[in-house]
């Protein structure tokens, strides 16, 4: 989908400490959303696709958490920004390296040994599941938007 394959490395290698306040951030559930304050740096690095109408979401998988294999419904995100659910995208930024019993599958393909900054990007009739059956909690970012013309390829 995105014809200029970046990554967000060069923007999480400067954080540090505070900056990653997803693992601070006393909240109900796993989700913080751009209504509720992510960091500026979220934005930073959602800027670095081709999509516009963007809604950002940190999420603090914990160990023992096993989310099915589903496809989004993007209920609220489709009342947001006025679209159909064909023409959105969503992509996930792995914040931190690939951890043992941290999993992503998207259709049939299944990512492990990610780097910081990589990312996975898919379209909304696409099925996909994550795990973490390791010990130590992982974190993305979810990005969702509608492509710019111009990124369709």
């Amino acid at each position: 989908f995105f014809s200029n394959q970046t990554t967000a490395n060069a923007i999480l290698s400067g954080l540090v400490g505070s900056e990653m306040c997803i693992r601070d951030r006393k909240y109900t559930g796993d989700m913080i959303d751009h209504k509720q304050g992510c960091p500026q740096w979220c934005d930073d690095i959602a800027r670095q696709f081709p999509l516009h109408d963007i809604g950002t979401s940190l999420y603090r998988m914990e160990p023992g958490c096993h989310l099915p294999t589903h496809q989004d419904t993007y209920k609220a995100y489709i009342e947001y920004a006025k679209v159909d659910l064909e023409s959105i995208f969503r992509v996930i930024v792995f914040l931190e390296d690939w951890k043992t019993g941290h999993y992503f599958q998207l259709e049939h393909d299944v990512y492990t040994y990610w780097r910081q900054g990589e990312y996975v990007e898919w379209s909304s009739e696409q099925a996909h599941m994550g795990a973490n059956v390791g010990p130590e909690p992982r974190y993305t970012l979810q990005i969702t938007g509608v492509p710019n013309e111009s990124s369709i390829t």
